[in-house]
């Protein structure tokens, strides 16, 4: 696009060619495209026209108008006619004969120019000064446009000049608007503040400012006081500035020896508000507002921000505009973490795609390998932002070496160093499962960090053990989802084994926080606890397993001191709100500094040993325990118990007999002692046993034993008709999958505790097997109950919703009969 100057104005001589008919050729373009658009010769009601040709004739005098004083207005002109003025305004809104933003009005959207005027606005401190020139009795006429600014600066008296001048200057090196200067500005003076804050919305919307929240900097105005700031991108220099220097990022981030991965994002043609809008949506992003701390200027063409992710942690990004080698426009992304690269390139392929559709665009990602420098180019057919959203660090691809040059094979994990620094510890067999990818990506969003959750890290591994280790080891905050399946799994308790002695080692400052998965493990009843062994059945293969004494007592000296977080506790009903809050709570907390108090004994030495099935988490040198504390009160495979707790008093006996989910206080300190007197644990019947999905005295009928005490095959044993019926549901789920059942399968089914449709979802290969069900005919059934659970999954929203969404908790209803 060729411009000119003349006459005070800018004047468009040419567009896409240089021979004088493509302007016109263009246009006819344009609307060609316009009338092919699918909506174009529709009807539209005819008062629609009415309440457009009032909208334009009537004399608003003012830029914005409240909404429904306009809607009031525009049916006065409209008597007569039935007219859907809301739906007409919204109408040739989408066409942009007005502007409707929230609830405003702008009738003629061109005004925004002299609103826009001043902000960008070559020098307006000159203009300053003219303005003060032309105030002199003895000052010849002078440009009109010395009061494109601030008009009438002359008329301030020298302490409101000097504090107006400040602003300025902070609008010109900064680009920052604050505020108080906007009652200053042309066009904006005139303006009541709800008519500013309106307009300042329609400016954000289309990216010219953006809210300017950085820290301690934030309203450092001429003035003083806590002003509200924008930056204004409008004002930012959108030509390419100079070649992107590496040692300046390391100047930067003050580490010499960091290795970081920069991508260079090449257009084969850049609109010149490109960049402004990707520094506009990047500095926009709610979850960076608590940590922004920016210390370069805005330089041409070039952003440069530290952020506080906590107290010890701190992180940095660069974005420039460049020319490459080629002379093509370039748009370069460092960062000091794959969290905050992932964020940064999403939104610039976000920013391009959307407000600037169809522009040719290559990606390159380079980086330091152990071989040299390395660059991997990206084809056409996938995203940057996707590979990294979708954290497939084992996907092999091909990059190329600079020197030698040569094409070598990596995985992404080398290329981006992907180290998660937060570690999550879980059981497959229990509630975290669900809820645990719903708190990753909550974490991973707000905190910008990677978090290493099994599902993609570990299952593919062989050497699990190493993988574990280095990922504990990599880790500054460990999330431990607390279960009595994870107090029985070796590897579980190896993690929290492990994170605690990074907790306790001064030189780690690694932090532990406890999600409770289940009512047995919140922080009044791990209080009540006495020390002795216990078993209990898995509710996902209703196996019997074992909690040692030793991990008990360990339990408790070590995690009773961490606030446990109870609100994704199984059984109870899912409450967002709440959830959300902890999530809160949690970051914030992650954000401070770590309270160590000071301690001269070296920290304790902790041990793990496997007793046949039973693993133990103690610490060494520990007395002995009394032997009748180290046996379970019942054999395994008969009965299954959580530990006995102290007789509630009396007065409190109804209450808890009434609430078979009692509350846990969270985090207090004034809990049960663990020496109380243990009640004698409930002596089951031959005939019962106590169901996994209430460890607390919930019995369910099993199968009879013979003379010498040894549980018979409930598949060998006749088995009364009215037990082996499955409910209706299930059936006729099974049926719409054509899985033709006998009655010897649906017997083993119900045994497997399916009572409900949902109950299907805690089925696995192994237990189907178990119960003697033929291995086609079992994965057939796990097929199609995996195709049931992915029917029912939520759909995946583009941006998260401001109330976070948790799975609720799986029914287990059918086969218990409570006694």
């Amino acid at each position: 696009v060729t411009m000119e100057l003349a006459d005070g104005r800018v004047h468009c001589v040419e567009c896409v060619g240089g021979d004088g008919t493509s302007a016109a050729e263009l246009r006819q373009v344009l609307v060609e495209c316009a009338r092919a658009l699918p909506f174009m010769r529709e009807s539209i009601p005819k008062g629609y026209t009415t309440v457009k040709d009032a909208c334009l004739a009537h004399e608003w005098g003012r830029v914005a108008v409240p909404m429904e004083e306009a809607v009031e207005v525009l049916r006065g002109q409209c008597e007569g006619q039935t007219v859907d003025v809301h739906g007409a305004l919204g109408f040739w809104s989408l066409l942009g004969f007005m502007l409707v933003h929230d609830d405003w009005l702008l009738p003629r959207p061109t005004d925004m120019i002299d609103l826009v005027r001043p902000l960008v606005h070559h020098d307006p401190l000159a203009a300053l000064d003219k303005t003060l020139a032309r105030a002199r009795p003895s000052a010849a006429a002078q440009d009109a446009s010395a009061d494109w600014v601030v008009p009438g600066f002359a008329k301030l008296g020298r302490d409101e000049q000097a504090g107006v001048r400040r602003m300025v200057e902070r609008l010109v090196h900064d680009k920052v608007l604050c505020e108080e200067l906007q009652a200053h500005l042309r066009g904006w003076k005139d303006a009541s503040k709800p008519e500013r804050d309106a307009l300042l919305g329609v400016l954000v919307q289309f990216g010219l400012v953006v809210s300017h929240d950085v820290g301690g900097e934030a309203g450092r105005s001429g003035a003083g006081g806590d002003a509200r700031e924008w930056l204004c991108t409008c004002r930012m220099d959108s030509r390419p500035g100079r070649k992107w220097d590496e040692q300046k990022w390391k100047d930067f981030v003050r580490d010499e020896t960091q290795n970081v991965s920069v991508v260079r994002y090449t257009f084969g043609h850049a609109p010149s508000a490109l960049f402004p809008h990707i520094i506009a949506s990047q500095m926009s992003n709610w979850e960076y507002k608590a940590g922004y701390r920016r210390r370069s200027e805005l330089e041409s063409g070039m952003l440069s921000v530290e952020i506080q992710a906590t107290a010890e942690r701190h992180e940095f990004f660069q974005l420039a505009l460049t020319k490459g080698a080629d002379g093509a426009t370039q748009i370069v992304v460092a960062a000091s973490s794959v969290g905050l690269l992932r964020s940064l390139c999403a939104c610039v392929e976000r920013v391009a795609s959307w407000r600037f559709p169809g522009l040719s665009l290559a990606v390159q990602v380079h980086f330091s390998g152990a071989d040299g420098a390395c660059v991997w180019r990206i084809g056409a057919d996938m995203t940057l932002g996707r590979i990294l959203a979708s954290k497939d660090w084992d996907r092999s691809v091909r990059v190329e070496l600079l020197e030698p040059r040569e094409t070598v094979s990596m995985k992404t994990r080398e290329i981006f160093m992907a180290a998660p620094g937060i570690f999550f510890s879980h059981s497959w067999k229990d509630r975290s499962i669900q809820v645990g990818p719903f708190i990753r990506d909550q974490i991973e969003m707000r905190m910008r960090e990677l978090v290493w959750y099994d599902e993609q890290m570990m299952s593919t591994e062989d050497q699990f053990q190493a993988r574990m280790n280095e990922g504990i080891s990599n880790a500054w905050a460990v999330f431990v989802f607390l279960s009595l399946e994870a107090l029985s799994s070796g590897n579980c308790l190896r993690e929290i084994c492990q994170a605690r002695e990074r907790q306790l080692d001064p030189t780690a400052n690694t932090r532990i926080i406890v999600f409770a998965m289940e009512k047995e493990v919140t922080y009044a009843e791990i209080a009540a606890w006495p020390v002795k062994s216990f078993t209990f059945f898995s509710a996902k293969d209703r196996v019997p397993r074992t909690v040692h004494a030793r991990t008990v007592k360990w339990v408790k000296e070590h995690l009773l001191g961490v606030n446990i977080y109870q609100e994704w506790v199984e059984g109870r009903p899912d409450d967002p709100e709440k959830q959300s809050q902890a999530l809160d709570r949690i970051i914030s907390n992650l954000r401070k500094p770590l309270d160590r108090p000071a301690d001269s004994k070296p920290p304790p030495e902790f041990e793990i040993e496997n007793q046949g099935e039973v693993w133990i988490l103690g610490t060494k040198g520990d007395a002995e325990l009394p032997a009748e504390a180290l046996v379970p009160p019942h054999s395994a495979g008969t009965t299954a118990v959580a530990p006995a707790k102290a007789a509630p008093p009396a007065a409190t006996t109804a209450a808890t007999a009434a609430d078979e989910t009692p509350q846990s206080s969270v985090g207090t300190t004034a809990g049960t002692s663990s020496e109380l007197p243990a009640a004698a644990p409930v002596e089951p019947s031959a005939t019962t046993e106590v169901d996994a999905t209430d460890k607390l005295g919930i019995e369910v009928e099993t199968a009879p034993q013979d003379p010498a005490g040894a549980t018979a095959d409930p598949l060998q044993t006749p088995v009364d008709k009215g037990e082996t019926q499955l409910p209706r549901e299930v059936k006729a789920f099974l049926e719409e999958r054509n899985l033709q059942l006998s009655q010897r399968d649906e017997a083993a089914l119900v045994q497997l505790g399916v009572g409900a449709l949902d109950d299907l979802s805690f089925l696995d290969e192994q237990a189907l097997e178990g119960v003697g069900l033929k291995k086609v005919l079992a994965a057939k059934l796990l097929q199609a109950i995996r195709l049931r659970i992915a029917e029912q999954a939520p759909a995946v929203q583009p941006t998260p919703s401001p109330t976070p969404w948790a799975p609720p908790p799986p029914k287990r209803s059918g086969c218990c009969t409570l006694s």
